[in-house]
């Protein structure tokens, strides 16, 4: 498969093997993928990633393979994904659900490959469809949408209380 690889000074597109599918797994064609500021940030150097690595983690597909272990009602699903991989629902941060800080995470794009290429492999508790009236290209914009909403939905705010935000993205 054509993925874009950044090799710790250029991205490049190059011929990769497909990923390798896990039983916990789908595979997903992917039909947009959008870039972020992490993105930007890893390439400038700003953030330590292994390399090579294909980034990208603000993306929507089609599941087009689904391992042992997952429902095959996903075949064929328009699907975008949480980017962090590899939780162990055991750490402190996950006995209080607060997974996005999961001491033995993998972030899509950032510790592991991403998007920028033609598969992801990712693990089935990730995913959440996409209603048909949105387009791949829009769904790539639920990530960073979810992420906003997180810093509301994780901070107690009273109605009359103020709020200054902000962000690198």
């Amino acid at each position: 498969m054509k993925a874009a690889v950044f090799d710790g000074q250029n991205i490049s597109v190059k011929e990769v093997s497909k990923p390798e599918l896990e039983d916990s797994q789908v595979l997903i064609r992917v039909k947009a993928s959008g870039i972020c500021g992490t993105d930007l940030a890893i390439v400038k150097g700003h953030l330590l990633t292994p390399i090579p690595l294909i980034l990208g983690h603000e993306f929507a597909g089609e599941i087009i393979k689904v391992g042992k272990k997952v429902n095959q009602n996903w075949l064929g699903k328009r699907v975008t994904s949480e980017i962090n991989s590899n939780i162990d629902f055991e750490c402190y941060y996950c006995q209080r659900e607060i997974f996005t800080q999961c001491i033995s995470r993998k972030a899509l794009g950032i510790d592991i490959n991403g998007s920028f290429a033609e598969y992801i492999a990712v693990e089935s508790y990730l995913l959440h469809e996409i209603p048909n009236n949105i387009s791949y290209r829009e769904a790539t914009f639920i990530e960073p949408l979810a992420a906003a909403y997180q810093t509301f939905e994780t901070m107690p705010l009273g109605i009359d209380d103020k709020q200054l935000q902000f962000s690198d993205s």
